[in-house]
């Protein structure tokens, strides 16, 4: 190179940096937090889990686990033979239960209502929404 292009490089290098220079620093945003919600959904029931949040910012929600209640066996049943691993049928998919859906939703309560920010009706395990919640 030469020394014009050299000159000329090291005046646009320090362009770039001055650019940076004087601006505030990056403010970092809130401290993520979890909260873990347990509790009974009957089919065709809703349930719901208030909280707050201190300062605007990213919401998620996410099914961590969702299981069928197996009623329980009446006292006179028969009770099943522990001491063998249970019989699998000809069908190797007939030991998996199919997936269980749910609907979930995340709302903001204005001090009268609840208006919905996000929701899906397909919720599964593992599923996920996300939505932008107000400070309060």
């Amino acid at each position: 190179m030469t020394r014009a292009a050299l000159r000329f490089l090291g005046l646009v290098m320090t362009a770039i940096v001055a650019t940076g220079c004087g601006r505030s620093p990056i403010q970092p945003g809130p401290a993520a937090t979890s909260e873990t919600f347990a509790g009974t959904l009957v089919q065709q029931g809703n349930l719901s889990h208030p909280f707050t949040t201190q300062e605007e910012g990213p919401v998620t929600i996410t099914v961590l686990s969702v299981a069928r209640e197996v009623p329980p066996l009446p006292e006179d049943a028969p009770q099943p033979d522990t001491s063998q691993p249970p019989a699998v049928e000809d069908d190797p998919t007939a030991a998996i239960p199919p997936p269980i859906y749910i609907g979930l939703a995340i709302g903001m309560w204005d001090g009268s209502t609840c208006k919905r920010i996000a929701q899906r009706t397909d919720a599964s395990l593992l599923s996920s929404i996300s939505g932008t919640a107000q400070a309060g």
